[in-house]
């Protein structure tokens, strides 16, 4: 999908469903501009790839269903490095 803020990212995750979530990890920290991640579709074949193999940089797979306040609070910790 594409690299966005904490509140572009939880738009998308507003829209996604438990069957499309939204898998969102860490950029590179000299990619990085205040707030940002990157955000993708969970479903597709590489993106798949990195959360069964657990990559590194992923914080997690959201959609709507989940607690937006919690999903908030995970995103800005990642952000921190926390």
């Amino acid at each position: 999908m594409s690299i966005g803020t904490i509140e572009t990212i939880m738009g998308r995750i507003a829209a996604a469903t438990q069957d499309s979530q939204i898998a969102v990890f860490l950029i590179p920290k000299t990619m990085l501009n205040d707030n940002q991640l990157d955000a993708k579709f969970a479903g597709t074949y590489v993106t798949k790839k990195l959360v069964d193999n657990n990559d590194p940089r992923l914080v997690g797979c959201f959609d709507c269903s989940m607690d937006s306040y919690k999903v908030k609070e995970k995103l800005k910790a990642a952000v921190r490095g926390e």
